[in-house]
Formats: structure tokens, sequence, C-alpha cells
């Protein structure tokens, strides 16, 4: 896990950036996803069809998440991690 060193609104911040990230992607490859594949005619081929795409992006966001947690190791190891002032607290 990686310790931002109490500073908060780096956290914070950080946070909000890969929430929005999320966000965007995910509703984008679930709007073109919806176009492609053949059209359920039954029930069982409309479950089939709708867990397929629900797989997909589970997978997706699966790949996002590691990929994101290896970004966030490299920047703690990285020297502008270091340079950044730590938080003033304010009493």
């Amino acid at each position: 896990m990686v310790n931002f060193h109490a500073r908060e609104q780096l956290a914070d911040s950080v946070n909000h950036l890969l929430l929005v990230g999320f966000y965007l992607i995910n509703i984008g490859f679930v709007c073109l996803a919806l176009r492609y594949g053949d059209k359920p005619t039954e029930i069982v081929g409309a479950i089939e069809f709708l867990s397929t795409k629900i797989g997909l992006v589970i997978v997706l966001l699966g790949v996002m998440h590691f990929f994101n947690m290896r970004m966030l190791m490299r920047f703690r190891e990285s020297s502008l991690f270091g340079s950044l002032a730590p938080e003033v607290a304010t009493a």
C-alpha cells in the first residue's frame, strides 16, 4: 500500500484523479461495448450477453487497478514524491 506520510491533501487529490479516470474509462468502455455483439432473442441469450459485457468491465477494472497501484508505487519511489513539502498541521 502506498503511504503518503500524512499528506492528506495529496492523497485526496490522487484519489480524486483515480476516481475520475475510472468513471471516464468505464463509461466510455460500456458505451462502446453495448454496440458490439449479437443481440439476444431469448432470456438465456440475454443473460449470457449481459454477463459477457459485465465480465469485460470487471476485467478492465482489475487491469486498471493493478496498473494504478504500480504507478503509485513508482511515484512513491521517485524523487518527486520526496521533494513535496509535508502538510503543515493546523491547530
